[in-house]
C-alpha cells in the first residue's frame, strides 16, 4: 500500500520549506541521500534522527511519511523530551541476537518515542494539509505493533514492506492508538505479521 503519491505536492513543498527554515533555526541538518534505503547495524531502513540531523532515502517510496516522521524526531531532540533520552537499547542487543524477555522494557522505551514521534507528525500532517490522516495513522500503528512482531521473533524483517500485507491493513484503526495499548502484545496481529513476512 503505497500512499507516497496521496501527498499534497504542493502542501509537502511549504512543509519542506518550514522543516528547512527550522533546522536552520536550530541548527540541525537535513541529508537527504539518493537511495532507496539507509544501512547501520545491519539493518536497512527508510530514514534515520541523530538528533543533529535527519537522514531521508529520497528514493524510499515512502519518502515523504519518512521526511515528516524523521522531522518529528528532531523536534523531540530540539525539545529535550525525556523520552528522547530514555531511548531503549534495542539495535545492538538485535544485531548481536541477544534479545530475551529482559529486552521488553527497552522496547516498551522505544515504542514510547516512535509513538511520541507518529503524534507530532500527524500534527504536521494536520495543519499543513499534507496527506489522509487516516492512511498515516493506519501506518503509524502497524509500526509500532512492529516493534512488538521485532521483539517476538528477535528479528527486523528486511524482505518486505510491513505496509503492504491486507491482514495486518485489516486489522489496523485509522487513529493513533493510546501508549498503553502496545504494552500487550496483541496475538492476532503478529499471527497477520508472520504469516505475510514469513512467505
Amino acid at each position: 500500500m503505497d500512499t507516497s503519491s496521496r501527498f499534497n505536492k504542493r502542501n509537502f513543498q511549504k512543509f519542506e520549506k518550514f522543516v528547512r527554515e527550522y533546522c536552520e533555526r536550530h541548527g540541525k541538518k537535513i541529508i537527504i541521500k539518493p537511495t532507496k534505503h539507509l544501512r547501520a547495524n545491519g539493518v536497512k531502513y527508510g530514514g534515520c534522527c541523530d538528533g543533529n540531523s535527519m537522514q531521508v532515502a529520497s528514493k524510499n517510496p515512502l519518502f515523504e511519511n519518512i521526511f515528516v516522521h524523521e522531522f518529528s524526531h528532531l523536534t523531540q531532540a530540539v525539545e529535550e523530551i525525556d523520552l528522547w533520552y530514555d531511548y531503549g537499547d534495542i539495535w545492538e542487543p538485535l544485531a548481536e541476537n541477544r534479545i530475551s524477555i529482559a529486552s521488553w522494557d527497552e522496547f516498551m522505551k522505544v515504542i514510547a518515542l516512535e509513538r511520541d514521534c507518529e503524534r507530532r507528525a500527524l500534527k504536521f500532517i494536520r495543519k499543513f494539509n499534507l496527506c489522509s490522516e487516516e492512511d498515516y495513522a493506519l501506518k503509524a500503528n502497524t509500526y509500532l505493533y512492529y516493534y512488538q512482531y521485532v521483539f517476538l521473533t528477535k528479528n527486523w524483517n528486511q524482505k518486505k514492506s510491513i505496509y503492504n500485507c491486507p491482514e495486518v491493513n485489516a486489522l489496523m484503526p485509522t487513529k493513533l492508538l493510546p501508549m498503553s495499548t502496545f504494552k500487550k502484545i496483541d496475538m492476532k496481529i503478529m499471527e497477520a505479521f508472520f504469516k505475510y513476512l514469513k512467505k
